[in-house]
């Protein structure tokens, strides 16, 4: 049965064996990737995806509407729902992607979003394992096998045409081809041979029509691109927009200034009662710009080590946009970093565990920094201080 009318985040997951390539489906649901739904309108804005199509490169400049504000919260929770429940850790589901291509529209009423893991994790090899999608409650079909259900389920007439066509001309072309070996006279011979062309161009011409339907391969050979590392990270799309990463306008003696309410760092109410924004500073050599921060939107649910992780993931990602020659820290390095609240001229470190958003007065008069952690003993400079 197709799904019900709606928009969903689909994931897909690959798994190859010697001679074939095969994706993980539900047991239950073989006709389609496993999902969950993000709202009941399949339709997406041209403002909502160019919002997202511009977050991973660092080009949404424009102030980020209402409308696009709730497509990224209803993208971010569908993601954190979709991750758990296929068993991956909030740590790694920072470095899944959405994929950008497009939106799939299965039929006029269901639409798909799709979520791929990283490069290195789209396709696990024999003999590897990991703990995605365990259990009988997942099914690995045969990337073929899956497109033929799937398109049998949202295309019927389509396939059944293609089927009927495919065979037909099959058979025309075996028939062609024994005329060719049968021709005695050259004219019979030209004749043979130009039959055996037009059924070979209807032969592309069905072949072509099919790729149209064939979205998944597309999906495959984006997500596995090694060289395009294509896709929307998580990690951005749980930073707010418009810009992951901004800078302290400066007054007329260089010192950096910031608006009164944004250099708090507690709750900042948007439009749901646990969601908050909050000003991370990095208290590490980044080449960019003095009192460079990253504004993240986060609920009571997150802890100190995801805003670490989402900080120092779009640190790395200003540095590298804009050419600078920084240190750029790989991801089993951001265990040596820790969240630091400082107020007062004192430094306050936070457990991994911990969930900032719930800080209450007097931490809300604070800054919160990204410090490494071999440098407890460095105090933050005092002209940065609240």
């Amino acid at each position: 049965m197709p799904q019900e009318k709606g928009l969903y985040l689909g994931y897909m997951k690959l798994r190859s064996s010697v001679d074939t390539i095969r994706i993980q489906v539900q047991a239950k649901a073989p006709n389609v990737l496993p999902c969950i739904k993000i709202r009941d309108n399949s339709n997406v804005s041209q403002d909502e995806w160019d919002w997202l199509y511009k977050l991973n490169t660092c080009k949404v400049t424009k102030p980020v509407t209402k409308l696009q504000e709730e497509f990224q919260l209803q993208l971010a929770d569908a993601a954190r729902l979709l991750a758990k429940r296929i068993g991956v850790t909030e740590e790694e589901t920072l470095k899944h992607r959405l994929c950008d291509l497009e939106v799939i529209d299965l039929n006029d009423e269901v639409s798909f979003i799709i979520m791929v893991p990283p490069v290195s994790d789209v396709c696990t090899g024999p003999g590897n394992l990991d703990t995605f999608m365990k259990g009988n409650e997942y099914v690995s079909l045969p990337v073929q096998v899956f497109e033929m259900v799937h398109t049998t389920t949202y295309h019927n007439d389509f396939i059944r045409c293609y089927s009927r066509l495919s065979s037909i001309l099959e058979m025309e072309n075996l028939l062609a081809q024994q005329s060719v070996r049968e021709a005695f006279k050259a004219e019979e011979l030209n004749e043979a041979k130009q039959r055996q062309q037009q059924i070979a161009d209807f032969q592309q011409t069905l072949e072509s029509a099919w790729k149209g339907t064939r979205w998944i391969m597309d999906v495959i050979q984006y997500a596995r691109d090694k060289q395009l590392k294509g896709g929307v990270p998580l990690s951005v799309l749980f930073a707010p927009p418009p810009s992951p990463v901004e800078s302290q306008t400066t007054d007329s003696k260089g010192k950096g200034s910031l608006d009164k309410n944004d250099s708090k760092f507690g709750s900042r109410k948007i439009s749901r009662a646990n969601i908050g924004i909050l000003r991370v500073y990095p208290a590490y050599d980044t080449g960019l710009a003095p009192g460079t921060s990253v504004k993240l939107q986060v609920t009571t649910r997150t802890s100190s080590r995801e805003i670490i992780n989402l900080v120092i993931e779009q640190l790395n990602k200003a540095i590298q946009v804009r050419g600078l020659e920084a240190h750029i820290y790989p991801d089993e390095e951001w265990q040596n970093f820790g969240l630091v609240a400082a107020i007062s001229g004192k430094e306050h470190w936070l457990p991994d565990d911990f969930n900032p958003l719930v800080l209450q007065n007097p931490w809300t008069k604070g800054k919160l920094y990204i410090k490494h952690k071999d440098k407890n003993k460095m105090k933050i400079k005092s002209n940065s201080m609240v």
